[in-house]
This record gives structure tokens, C-alpha cells and sequence, in this order.
């Protein structure tokens, strides 16, 4: 009888620790589950997101007798992604420079340094004009950011593309109409965006409130109040 009880105590103490192992993994995949769909969320537009912990100096050098500045990042904890964006950073200069002729400065301007994310937009400027580049990077791994990375995977990108150009040559227009009533140039419209995603590096830079698009000579703007439901920057990357 005593060996029974015995056997019966033991019979229960492991069926409770099996029961609890398999309760604990089931709230811990499902805390899982929860968090890969929060990457995949729009902006909270309640709520509040600091900037990332990160200083970008202004590396100045001389290229051809003018004084042109680097972005640098400094402060990153990752010392190996930090160098590697800094390379890469250095190396796209560089290679803009090289593909310009008659420059007479070189400089960047922070748009974004926030959600472990960094948007930077670099000017190479000529005698009357400026080419420009964009350095956007996932400050986790380092990797150069794509204009995809922004959005939710289901985000009609195309659409997203075309109304802000429908409404950037609606602001185009607005002084060449009459009677007050604007309309859109279509062929401009169509144009613009078709290259635009047709091109293989898709060019943009972003803010915390917008995502700017350009394509050519020609640039729009997508406030991302308007596509929050769309946007996944803030959280994707935070």
C-alpha cells in the first residue's frame, strides 16, 4: 500500500511539471507570436518614440581643393555595425563625387535618427544645381534600408507612389490654371512614377512625420499620418 501511494506521488509531481513546461512554452510562443506581428503594425499615432542614442559628425576632407563634409556616426554599442555603416557611408560619397564634375561643395543634411533607423540626405553641389543621394540604414545590422523596409509587407507601394506625385503636380499646377481649379499634369503623374518604380535603387529619404520620393528631376512627399495603417517604421525597426 505504501509502495502504491509512493508510486501514485510520483505519478502527479511529473504530470504537474509536464503540465507547467507545456503551459510556460505555450505563453512564450504565443508572446512570440505577438511580437512578430507588432513588426508588422502602423504607427501609433498616440503614442511617443525617442531618438536613437547616436551622434553623426560632420567628418570634413579635402577632395580636389574643396572642403566637403562625411556623415559619421558615432556612440553606436555595436562597434562592427557602426564601422560598417561608416564605410559603406564613405565609400557612396566618394563615389558621388567622383561621378560629378564642377562641384563646389559637398554636405548632408539629418532628416531621421530615430527607431534604430537613420535617414540622411547627402548634396553634391555644381555651379547652379546639386546632385543628391540618400543614406538610409537599419542601425541593428547595418544594412542599407530599401523603400520597401518602411512599409507593412502587404503595403501597395505603387499606389502609396502615385497619389503623392498626383498631388505633387496638383501643387505644380495650381499657378497655371484658371478660375482657380487645379488639375493634375496625368502624362507628368505617370512618368514620374513609372520610373520612379522602375528604377532599381528606388531613391527616398523620410522624416518622423514624412517619406519623400524622388524620381528624376521631380520629388513628392507621403505624410504618414495619412497611410499611419501603412507605415511600419516605427515599429519595425524599434
Amino acid at each position: 500500500m505504501k509502495k502504491l501511494f509512493i508510486r501514485l506521488l510520483i505519478f502527479l509531481l511529473v504530470f504537474t511539471l509536464i503540465a507547467v513546461g507545456v503551459t510556460y512554452l505555450g505563453i512564450r510562443n504565443e508572446n512570440k507570436t505577438e511580437l512578430l506581428q507588432s513588426n508588422e503594425t502602423g504607427i501609433n499615432l498616440y503614442g511617443t518614440y525617442d531618438q536613437n542614442d547616436l551622434i553623426i559628425n560632420e567628418l570634413k576632407e579635402n577632395y580636389n581643393g574643396i572642403e566637403i563634409e562625411i556623415p559619421e556616426l558615432y556612440g553606436l554599442k555595436n562597434a562592427k555595425v557602426q564601422k560598417k555603416i561608416n564605410k559603406d557611408i564613405k565609400n557612396r560619397v566618394y563615389e558621388a563625387l567622383k561621378n560629378t564634375s564642377n562641384i563646389r561643395f559637398a554636405n548632408f543634411y539629418t532628416r531621421a535618427n530615430f527607431a534604430n533607423v537613420i535617414s540622411i540626405s547627402y548634396y553634391v553641389g555644381l555651379e547652379t544645381t546639386s546632385n543628391h543621394i540618400t543614406l538610409n540604414y537599419n542601425l541593428v545590422d547595418g544594412e542599407r534600408l530599401k523603400i520597401e523596409d518602411l512599409f507593412v509587407s502587404d503595403t501597395d507601394l505603387t499606389e502609396i507612389v502615385r497619389s503623392a506625385f498626383y498631388r505633387m503636380s496638383i501643387v505644380d499646377n495650381q499657378y497655371n490654371t484658371q478660375n482657380g481649379l487645379v488639375s493634375p499634369d496625368e502624362a507628368k503623374v505617370y512618368k514620374s512614377v513609372k520610373r520612379y518604380m522602375d528604377s532599381e535603387e528606388k531613391l527616398f529619404a523620410f522624416t518622423p512625420s514624412e517619406i519623400y520620393f524622388y524620381s528624376g528631376e521631380y520629388s513628392a512627399t507621403a505624410k504618414m499620418i495619412e497611410i499611419a495603417e501603412k507605415v511600419a517604421i516605427y515599429n519595425k525597426y524599434l
